[in-house]
């Protein structure tokens, strides 16, 4: 869960704030990455696999294309993780 400031460690406001992200940027590397993470950890692997996959599917930003790149590895080795389970 994403501790302080964003949620305290409290699971069903960090999953209205995933939420909230995803649905100003349903596409999003990050917005994908960290809502996959959450629900891993949360007991829904499957999930969690739909969401990884769509953060390595979005877009290359214009900007800050280091750390696009740092998410979809980040996604990828989530990805194995899930996986070899």
């Amino acid at each position: 869960m994403p501790g302080w400031p964003l949620s305290f460690g409290d699971k069903a406001k960090a999953r209205d704030l995933l939420l909230k992200a995803l649905a100003v940027n349903p596409r999003g590397a990050d917005s994908n990455h960290f809502y996959g993470e959450f629900l891993f950890e949360t007991g829904q692997p499957e999930e969690a696999l739909t969401q990884l996959e769509q953060a390595l599917q979005a877009s290359a930003r214009p900007g800050p294309q280091i750390g696009d790149t740092g998410r979809r590895d980040e996604a990828r080795l989530f990805l194995a993780k899930i996986r070899a389970r």
